[in-house]
């Protein structure tokens, strides 16, 4: 993965523009707003427009919300299938071919993931924390994504936002038979790659590792950062956008 990059004093923790270049708008909130779904409800505020209207180019008055149930359903949007940003959708993940849709998930721990088929001007977005990771999410996302554009691995980017780093995620020892290879042993006890479970897990579907990108940001270290593992209940939701720009 790339090393990471110089963070702006902005209400978006992190653009992955350069990563993107300009045919995808792509990029993560920080603290500043708090875009827990159950206060937004599908209806922005005025600092919330504001904030996606000026990362994403168009004007944002709603997005197509989804109901995180750390899964492995992605949903696909056609132009014919855009739902009621009111009706929330259980996944996980969301694909779509079409320009100025903006498409959203939230964390405030686990790893958001960005897919780009530049051959086929298509992208993804998926919410992976560890036990959508076990179920191989993204892998899930990979295959929707072959099959409805014949997507080859080799042609896509994808990029990591902010989660819980193996500096900071202790788990128990019941993760040692779940992530066997992504389980760092330290003093105090065990610790858990999230990153690197799901590169490893797109390096083995051919994506190649000069086409992933994480931005190495800690969300339980970086004081931008929402983190339910050290705020509990009240922790808010940073928000993951990505939109594909018409070519």
């Amino acid at each position: 993965m790339n090393s990471p990059r110089k963070l702006k004093k902005s209400k978006v923790l992190f653009s992955f523009k350069k990563f993107f270049l300009n045919n995808v708008a792509a990029f993560v909130s920080d603290r500043g707003v708090d875009f827990a779904l159950e206060k937004s409800e599908g209806f922005l505020s005025k600092q919330q427009r504001n904030i996606l209207s000026a990362h994403c180019g168009i004007c944002v008055e709603r997005l197509r919300n989804i109901k995180q149930v750390h899964g492995r359903r992605v949903i696909l949007l056609s132009r014919e299938s855009l739902f009621d940003p009111q009706r929330q959708r259980k996944a996980d993940g969301v694909l779509t071919a079409n320009a100025h849709v903006p498409l959203t998930v939230r964390t405030a721990d686990c790893l958001s993931i960005f897919i780009y088929d530049k051959k086929h001007k298509a992208i993804g977005l998926v919410h992976a924390g560890w036990k959508g990771t076990r179920k191989n999410i993204i892998i899930r996302a990979l295959e929707l994504m072959r099959a409805k554009w014949g997507t080859n691995p080799k042609d896509l980017l994808v990029a990591f936002g902010p989660s819980i780093k193996e500096c900071c995620y202790q788990v128990g020892k019941e993760f040692l038979k779940i992530f066997p290879g992504e389980i760092q042993s330290k003093k105090d006890g065990l610790y858990l790659n999230l990153p690197l479970a799901n590169e490893r897990q797109l390096l083995k579907a051919g994506v190649p590792p000069k086409n992933i990108f994480d931005c190495d940001i800690c969300t339980f270290c970086h004081p931008r950062c929402f983190s339910f593992r050290q705020e509990g209940a009240k922790a808010g939701r940073m928000i993951s956008v990505m939109m594909l720009k018409p070519v």
